[in-house]
C-alpha cells in the first residue's frame, strides 16, 4: 500500500520545510512548494489525501487555493494555515475553501 501524498504550501520556504522536517517519521509521503500555482499543478496531477496551506500568499491567498483544490479534488482534506489567525479571516477561509481545519502559526517544532 502507498503512503497517503500530503502537500504543504506556503510562500515562506522555512515554514514548509519545517512542516516535512517534523512529519519525516510519519507514514505520509510529504511534498512541499512555495508556490499556490505550483500546488494546482501538483494537485491535478495526484491524489494528494491532504492539502495545508497558509493563508497569506502573494499570488493567491490560501482560502482561494483551498477553493479551487476542493473542486479539483473535492475529497482532499483541506487545512488552513495562518499567524493571522482572526475570526473574519478564518471565516472565509472556511466558507470559499471548504476548510476541514484551522491551524495557527508559529508552533514548536
Amino acid at each position: 500500500m502507498t503512503a497517503p501524498l500530503v502537500l504543504f504550501v506556503d510562500d515562506e520556504a522555512g515554514v514548509v520545510s519545517a512542516c516535512k522536517r517534523a512529519l519525516r517519521r510519519e507514514p505520509w509521503e510529504i511534498r512541499i512548494t512555495t508556490s499556490a500555482d505550483e500546488a494546482l499543478q501538483l494537485i491535478a496531477a495526484e491524489d494528494f489525501a491532504v492539502v495545508v496551506s497558509d493563508q497569506r500568499m502573494p499570488a493567491m491567498d490560501g482560502a482561494e487555493l483551498l477553493r479551487q483544490v476542493s473542486q479539483l479534488k473535492p475529497d482532499t482534506v483541506r487545512i488552513i494555515l495562518t499567524g493571522h489567525a482572526d475570526i473574519d479571516s478564518a471565516v472565509d477561509a472556511i466558507n470559499r475553501g471548504h476548510v476541514f481545519r484551522l491551524l495557527g502559526k508559529p508552533w514548536n517544532d
